[in-house]
């Protein structure tokens, strides 16, 4: 499917402070459901009980959220996604 996509990062209305969001902006545009991993024990993602970051575990984590994607999306493809977290 050949589709031709315009992303606006300009300055997001949906906030104050000049925020630019990549994300945001591909979810604006109606053909892209942007996602973002925060991988435990990378920034402030706290640490398993193990208290290491574990490449194994990254990439157990991975696979669960492509698992995740996959049952999301397969039904038609579409989501009711508005970016909120909250569906």
């Amino acid at each position: 499917v050949d589709v031709d996509i315009d992303v606006n990062v300009d300055a997001d209305e949906h906030n104050d402070d000049n925020n630019r969001s990549l994300l945001r902006a591909l979810r604006d545009t109606h053909h892209i459901q942007p996602y973002a991993m925060d991988f435990r024990g990378f920034g402030g993602t706290p640490k398993d009980e193990s208290g290491f970051v574990e490449p194994l575990r990254c990439v157990e984590d991975v696979v669960s959220v492509l698992n995740w994607m996959h049952e999301r999306h397969s039904h038609g493809g579409q989501t009711n996604d508005d970016g909120d977290g909250d569906d």
